[in-house]
């Protein structure tokens, strides 16, 4: 469902700091969420813990999961409240049924001009509320994943694909720039070569190719995923939080160092 009204209220959440205890950049949180407890759905995901590990899953099957501004706005504010939840150490993203996210919602493609003009806004948010997220983020991607559901993997610390999964990046196929700043964060891990062709090409990557590329970590059979990725984010859970500063140190700090690098 599309919101009729900016839902945002302007309040801040707690500061959180990266690894040399510098603050990160705050967001506003949503009014609609301060009544919702974890372990229920909201709107378009649905979000619960699991001891020290913050799940949350794309959950709009029936459109494959695509992302609509609603969506945007949920995933900003809950990874806003991972961020400052100090109970939070790990986060999870996955999708719901048999897609991780088709990507944007084609739906709203031709909504009203100021309606355009807000998705822009939100997605803007989105990405910074994940690329300044100080805890480990894992992707656990479930299915197929185009556009958002390809990108966002290049945002993860970590990316762990089901053997079924792939990804696509239609965007020169459909005469849009790249999104989630795929153009900096894909040539990072994949190398400008590959990069460049998955970015233009517009053709599917299999698990077994995004792991030879370096997009992804592991490709395990489709049952074996959420409990792979249970089993690496409870390790991650088991490190002190200074541990994972010392060794990944130089990654989280280019995470926030270049938000709005990322983020134009």
């Amino acid at each position: 469902m599309i919101p009729t009204e900016n839902s945002r209220t302007g309040a801040a959440v707690p500061a959180c700091q990266d690894c040399r205890g510098r603050p990160l950049s705050t967001r506003p949180t949503l009014a609609r969420f301060t009544s919702k407890e974890v372990g229920h759905l909201v709107e378009t995901i649905s979000i619960s813990d699991n001891a020290a590990i913050r799940l949350l899953t794309m959950d709009r099957p029936d459109v494959l999961n695509s992302v609509n501004l609603a969506m945007m706005d949920e995933l900003t504010d809950a990874f806003t409240k991972a961020a400052a939840d100090d109970a939070v150490k790990v986060l999870v993203l996955t999708g719901a049924g048999r897609a991780f996210s088709a990507g944007a919602d084609i739906s709203e493609m031709d909504a009203p001009q100021d309606l355009q003009g807000r998705g822009q806004s939100n997605m803007d948010e989105m990405v910074s509320a994940i690329i300044d997220f100080p805890k480990p983020f894992i992707a656990a991607v479930n299915g197929v994943g185009a556009g958002y559901g390809a990108t966002v993997c290049g945002l993860a610390d970590l990316v762990v694909m089901s053997t079924s999964a792939r990804l696509r990046c239609p965007f020169s196929a459909l005469g849009i720039p790249p999104e989630l700043a795929s153009t900096y964060s894909f040539s990072r891990l994949m190398g400008h070569q590959r990069a460049t062709w998955f970015l233009l090409a517009s053709q599917w990557m299999t698990a077994t190719e995004c792991v030879e590329a370096g997009l992804a970590l592991e490709a395990v059979e489709p049952d074996a995923l959420m409990p792979r990725v249970l089993e690496m984010a409870t390790v991650l859970v088991s490190v002190p939080r200074e541990s994972h500063c010392l060794s990944g140190h130089s990654h989280y700090a280019c995470k926030s160092a270049n938000t709005d690098r990322l983020a134009d």
